[in-house]
């Protein structure tokens, strides 16, 4: 298992079980921001699982919306393209940090408003390259 952190805040990937939205959090060492990078076979694509005691979650972009704004879940494993990512290295970076494109959408995850506060909506977003969209396992 590994921990996803963005880059901008040193804020953790995190989600409520109840409203299964996706924020970032101070580190907890919890279940909800342990993560298990999943390569779907023969492509440059991943699945992110977080086993919680109901049962595995992937992260997820709600069903149909394309906006950029729109907050991340977790779902149930639908094997739809709207839970498959790309992590894309940043350039010229040698500290490892990626970006992670959404297959279905396109867009970034995105730390809504760069903020540093904790419980700040994940959300995705079109790319700009900024650190807010920038992560880092751990």
């Amino acid at each position: 298992m590994t921990r996803i952190m963005n880059v901008n805040s040193g804020q953790y990937l995190d989600f409520n079980g109840n409203s299964r939205q996706v924020f970032q959090n101070p580190s907890e060492f919890s279940v909800t921001q342990e993560w298990q990078i999943e390569q779907i076979p023969s492509s440059t694509l991943v699945k992110f699982k977080c086993a919680i005691p109901t049962g595995n979650v992937i992260l997820d972009v709600p069903d149909g919306p394309r906006d950029p704004g729109v907050q991340l879940i977790v779902f149930e494993d639908r094997h739809t393209t709207e839970q498959l990512w790309q992590m894309i290295p940043v350039p010229d970076d040698s500290s490892g940090a990626f970006f992670l494109q959404n297959f279905f959408t396109q867009q970034y995850m995105d730390v809504g408003g760069s903020s540093l506060d904790a419980n700040a909506p994940v959300i995705q977003f079109t790319f700009n390259g900024g650190k807010n969209q920038q992560w880092k396992t751990m």
